[in-house]
C-alpha cells in the first residue's frame, strides 16, 4: 500500500540529520515525504512579515472560525500565528530530502505553513525554489480553507499539488472532491486513520476502566470484517504477512 509520512520539519536540526531519516524513510518503502517549513505553534500573535501586508482574499479569524479553532489561533489582533523556518534554511532541508529520495520511488511534498506570517509571495516563491531543487508537489497547510484559497494558489503555482485535510462542516465538505479534481489538486488527504484511532483508543479505555474487565474490547465486532477475518489477521505472524504481500504484488 503506497504511504505518505508527514516528516514534519525532518525531525532533525540540521540538513545532514534531515537526509539520514528522510533515507531510512525512503528504503524503507514511503511513496512520499511531506517536509514543513513550519517551526511549531506559539499562542502569542507573530508580527506580519510579508512583503506588502497582503495575505489573501479573506482574514485569518473568518478562515478558521467555522473549525471551532480555540482563540490562541483565531484572535490574533492582526495576522500571523505560525512561526516559520527562514526560506534558505527551509530550501537546505528540501535539498537535503531530494537527495535522500535519489534512487527510490520516494517524491518530496513542499508543505508550506509560513502563509500566515510570510504572506502568498513568500508561499509562491518557497514553492518554486523547492521545486527548482526536486520536490515533485506542494501543499499549503493552514492557507487554504476553502476554494478560494485553493483557486488562489492553484492558479500561481500549477503543477502537482496536494489539498491537505478536506473537512467537513454539518457534514458538508469545505471544497467537493470534483472541484478540487478541476483546480488540479492531484492528491487530497484527511484524518482517517488518526480520529478513528484515537476515538478507539478513547472508547474501549473508557469502558475498559469502568467495567474493570476487557471483555469489552475482547469480544468487540469491527464492523465491516467476520470473526474469522479478524482471527485469520490476528493470527498471522510475518512470514504469513510477507507471503500474502508476494502474493499481491504478483497478482497485480
Amino acid at each position: 500500500i503506497p504511504f505518505i509520512v508527514d516528516a514534519a520539519e525532518g525531525f532533525a536540526d540540521t540538513p545532514a540529520s534531515v537526509y539520514r531519516n528522510m533515507r531510512r524513510f525512503a528504503l524503507a518503502g514511503a511513496a512520499g515525504l511531506t517536509l514543513a517549513d513550519g517551526a511549531g505553534y506559539s499562542s502569542e500573535p507573530i508580527p506580519f512579515k510579508g512583503k506588502g501586508g497582503e495575505r489573501g482574499p479573506k482574514d485569518l479569524n473568518r478562515l478558521m472560525s467555522p473549525f471551532g479553532l480555540g482563540p490562541d489561533l483565531t484572535d490574533i489582533r492582526g495576522r500571523g500565528y505560525k512561526p516559520a523556518l527562514e526560506r534558505k534554511e527551509y530550501l537546505e532541508r528540501i535539498h537535503a530530502a531530494v537527495m535522500a529520495c535519489e534512487g527510490t520511488d520516494c517524491m518530496v511534498i513542499a508543505r508550506i505553513e509560513c502563509y500566515d506570517t510570510w504572506g502568498f509571495d513568500e508561499v509562491v516563491e518557497r514553492v518554486n525554489d523547492a521545486r527548482k531543487l526536486g520536490a515533485e508537489m506542494w501543499t499549503v497547510c493552514g492557507g487554504m480553507w476553502w476554494e478560494e484559497e485553493g483557486r488562489m494558489f492553484s492558479e500561481a503555482l500549477g503543477g502537482w499539488a496536494m489539498w491537505p485535510d478536506v473537512r467537513s462542516i454539518d457534514r458538508r465538505p469545505n471544497v467537493e472532491l470534483d472541484v478540487l479534481m478541476e483546480m488540479g489538486f492531484n492528491l487530497v488527504t484527511f484524518h482517517l486513520a488518526e480520529k478513528g484511532a484515537m476515538y478507539g483508543m478513547e472508547k474501549f479505555g473508557k469502558e475498559i476502566f469502568e467495567t474493570k474487565s476487557t471483555a469489552s474490547i475482547d469480544d468487540a465486532i469491527i464492523d465491516g470484517i467476520t470473526r474469522q477475518q479478524e482471527l485469520d489477521i490476528l493470527g498471522m505472524d510475518y512470514r504469513q504477512i510477507l507471503e500474502m504481500e508476494r502474493k499481491f504484488i504478483k497478482g497485480s
